[in-house]
């Protein structure tokens, strides 16, 4: 048997890498924020994204306190009563009292931001890719698509380059513990339960191929994040050379140019317009278009076809971002069993069992898969 483990964000989460993108967002403001500490700059901020400044006069020592204020989230930094955050559409207002005004100059984090869907920016692209698409004429919707391209790409340069500083001081935590399972041969009872029974009548042949089932011959690790954390982990096992096999689906931080980042749901209800509207535009940020780019889709294909294999889900949260290229490896008649590794509760297999079955057509296939919740499946 074959073993493909599917390591998503979670996992560098977990070793204590602070990739989320709400941690890139507060990031993100608050290095502009303590810019302003230099009065060479005369108290302003600016780039392509925002614009920061103090809304009247010259700050005082109270309010400078607050461009190097420690902030534990995004909300808290919004809710600060020394900030306003002013959105796109907003107008010019006065204050009661002077305070930092953060001005959101890029429409698309202006609706994330104000929709609450900064978790998922992927996520975010794409549903505002379709309500440009469904609302605005056609020589409109051209112009706002080409300013949200951009936008996500002046977000995904941003992005690139937080993860890479991130990346550089790495995690502070040995993932051995989870690393192990994916070495580890199928136990009888979960052999017998996915892939084969065990002869009523065997004989040695039979035995020694029931045996011989259970090593895991091949282990690739398709890693959909772009920093290096999985490899820097897995150097820790003194396993031979070739035992295994990294697949940065996505991209890495040694390559810039290889990353891909935007949308991959081809079967939404409204590809299919995308498509046909004829304007390349729409369809600049769908990931199923950057595979080809690079060998690791194909030879995915070719290790789904040629033998029957199990998947661990290594904290990929089964998002719909990823879902044509997930439900490929999910419903292929080769995948026997996923195991999901969650955070620790019940609750967090369920949640992840939800988010796999939008991966099946095929319902009753997806329940005979599934590994059952185990206490002990942990991912940190």
């Amino acid at each position: 048997m074959n073993r493909l483990v599917i390591v998503g964000n979670g996992f560098d989460l977990a070793g204590g890498l602070p990739t989320s993108y709400e941690s890139f967002l507060l990031d993100y403001f608050a290095n502009a924020l303590q810019s302003l500490r230099d009065r060479s700059n005369q108290y302003r901020y600016t780039d392509e994204i925002i614009e920061i400044y103090f809304s009247d006069g010259e700050p005082e020592i109270g309010d400078q306190e607050v461009l190097v204020k420690q902030y534990s989230s995004l909300e808290e930094m919004i809710s600060e009563e020394k900030i306003v955050f002013q959105f796109y559409e907003d107008s010019l207002f006065l204050f009661e009292y002077p305070r930092w005004v953060v001005r959101i100059k890029s429409k698309f984090l202006n609706e994330m931001l104000r929709g609450d869907t900064w978790s998922n920016i992927e996520g975010a692209y794409f549903d505002q890719l379709l309500r440009i698409h469904s609302v605005s004429e056609k020589r409109r919707q051209f112009d706002q698509i080409k300013r949200l391209n951009t936008e996500l790409s002046q977000l995904k340069v941003l992005l690139t380059n937080y993860l890479a500083k991130v990346d550089k001081n790495g995690g502070n935590k040995r993932m051995d513990y989870i690393l192990e399972e994916c070495f580890e041969k199928a136990g009888d009872k979960y052999y017998n339960r996915f892939f084969k029974k065990f002869p009523f009548e065997p004989i040695i042949e039979e035995v020694r191929d029931y045996k011989r089932g259970q090593i895991v011959d091949n282990i690739i690790f398709l890693n959909f994040n772009y920093t290096g954390f999985l490899e820097e982990q897995l150097h820790f096992f003194t396993r031979g050379e070739g035992s295994y096999k990294i697949w940065p689906i996505h991209g890495t931080l040694k390559n810039a140019r290889s990353i891909i980042f935007g949308y991959g749901d081809e079967t939404h209800a409204q590809y299919q317009s995308l498509e046909n509207s004829g304007n390349d535009e729409l369809l600049k940020n769908i990931k199923s278009f950057y595979y080809p780019s690079s060998n690791y889709y194909l030879d995915l294909i070719n290790f789904l076809e040629e033998g029957v294999y199990d998947v661990h889900v290594l904290g990929h949260s089964l998002g719909l971002s990823d879902r044509v290229l997930l439900k490929t490896i999910f419903e292929n008649v080769n995948c026997k069993a996923i195991r999901l590794f969650h955070r620790g509760i019940e609750q967090s297999h369920f949640r992840l069992r939800i988010a796999l079955s939008r991966h099946f057509s095929d319902k009753p296939s997806m329940r005979r898969k599934i590994v059952e919740y185990n206490e002990l499946d942990r991912l940190g």
